[in-house]
C-alpha cells in the first residue's frame, strides 16, 4: 500500500468550497447551466431550491467564479439570519457603494436607487447571488422583494440569483416563485450517484484502493438520505475511524457507528454550518 492509499492521508471528504473540488454530477451541471443561462440572458430573477445539504451553496460558489471569469460582474452574499436593515446594508456594501456602519435605511435606499438607475445606462451585466434566503424573517423578505422590484423597474441589467430551502416551507417567500423567470431545484442523489461521487472524490486525491466495502457504500447512501453534505461528513468520519482502528477497508458497521455518534452529538450541541447546503 502506497502512502497515497493510506487512510491517514489527507481526507478526500473534507469540507470545502473550492470550485476545483466540485463534483459535476448531472444534477448540479444542469443547475449550473440553467443559472448561467439566466445570467447570460440578463433575466431579472432566478430561484435555486432544494433540501439542505444538496449542494446549493457549493453550486453558487462555482457559478460565481465562472460568471466572473466570463466577464460578468458578480456579487455574492450569504443572507443567513439577517434582519431587514442588515440585509439592505449588506447589499449596498457588496455592490461596492461604501456605506458607513451607521447609515440610515433612507440613505441606503437612496444610494441603491441611484446605483440601479446608473447601472441601467451602462448596459453591463451584473449577477447578484444571495444564499440562504430561507433564513430571512418576514421583514427582511419584504426588503428583498422591494430590492428585486426596484431592480426590475429600473431595467438595471441585474440578475438576482437566490437560493432557498424547499420553497413550500417558507410562506413569506412565495412571491419568489411568482416573480422568478426560472426555478431550479437540486434533487437528492440516487444510490448510483452516491457511489460515483465516492469513487471520484477518492481518485481526485490519489487514493486508488476501494476503502469502502459495497455494504458500506450502501449504508452511506441510506444514512445520508442521498444528501451530498451528509455523504461527505459520514465518509470523512468513517475514514478517520478506520485510520484509528488500523483498517484497510471500511465496512457498514463503521458507517453505523459514526452515524450514531453524529446523532448523539447533534442532540447535545448546536450543529455547525454546512458548507454544502
Amino acid at each position: 500500500m502506497t502512502p497515497e492509499d493510506s487512510l491517514t492521508s489527507r481526507s478526500p471528504f473534507r469540507p470545502t468550497l473550492d470550485p476545483d473540488d466540485f463534483f459535476s454530477s448531472a444534477e448540479h451541471d444542469e443547475a449550473l447551466s440553467r443559472l448561467w443561462y439566466l445570467a447570460e440572458q440578463r433575466r431579472p430573477l432566478g430561484l435555486l431550491s432544494g433540501a439542505g445539504g444538496t449542494g446549493k451553496t457549493f453550486t453558487l460558489h462555482v457559478l460565481a467564479r465562472e460568471l466572473n471569469n466570463s466577464g460578468t460582474e458578480t456579487a455574492f452574499l450569504d443572507a443567513t439570519g439577517m434582519d431587514r436593515h442588515e440585509l439592505l446594508w449588506r447589499v449596498v456594501e457588496v455592490l461596492g457603494l461604501g456605506p458607513d456602519v451607521e447609515e440610515s435605511s433612507l440613505w441606503l435606499w437612496s444610494r441603491l436607487t441611484d446605483f440601479l438607475d446608473g447601472h441601467a445606462a451602462t448596459r453591463q451585466p451584473l449577477a447578484l447571488i444571495i444564499d440562504h434566503c430561507q433564513t430571512l424573517d418576514p421583514g427582511a423578505a419584504h426588503v428583498l422583494r422591494r430590492l428585486v422590484s426596484l431592480s426590475i423597474s429600473a431595467r438595471a441589467n441585474v440578475t438576482w440569483l437566490l437560493a432557498i430551502g424547499r420553497s413550500h416551507e417558507h410562506a413569506h417567500l412565495e412571491w419568489l416563485e411568482e416573480t422568478s423567470a426560472l426555478k431550479i431545484e437540486i434533487p437528492i442523489w440516487s444510490s448510483a450517484r452516491c457511489d460515483e461521487f465516492l469513487r471520484w472524490r477518492l481518485s481526485m486525491t490519489g487514493h486508488s484502493l476501494p476503502f469502502f466495502t459495497k455494504a458500506a457504500i450502501d449504508r452511506l447512501y441510506t444514512r445520508s438520505r442521498g444528501l451530498p453534505a451528509e455523504i461527505c461528513r459520514l465518509a470523512d468520519l468513517a475514514m478517520l475511524a478506520g485510520s484509528v482502528e488500523g483498517r484497510e477497508l471500511i465496512g457498514a458497521e463503521t458507517i453505523d457507528c459514526v452515524a450514531q455518534e453524529l446523532i448523539t452529538d447533534s442532540a447535545s450541541s448546536k450543529p455547525s454550518p454546512v458548507l454544502f447546503d
